[in-house]
């Protein structure tokens, strides 16, 4: 299609909306909206910590007798 001078340009329409039901609650911004639970409790992190040094303890036992 040969366009000319005189024909105008093509835009997009123009849209305004005005939402039924407004929650401004929801107007903060993004990084105050998102909130992270932790489900680990406080003393969990460090028996998961002794729990793998005593695996590795065992394993080692198991391999020095084995050689």
């Amino acid at each position: 299609m040969i366009r000319t001078s005189f024909s105008p340009k093509v835009r997009p329409k123009k849209f305004d909306y005005e939402p039924r039901f407004y929650k401004p609650k929801d107007d903060r911004p993004l990084r105050d909206r998102i909130q992270f639970e932790s489900k680990v409790r406080k003393g969990q992190a460090k028996s998961v910590t002794i729990l793998a040094v005593l695996l590795f303890m065992v394993l080692y036992i198991i391999y020095q007798i084995g050689s």
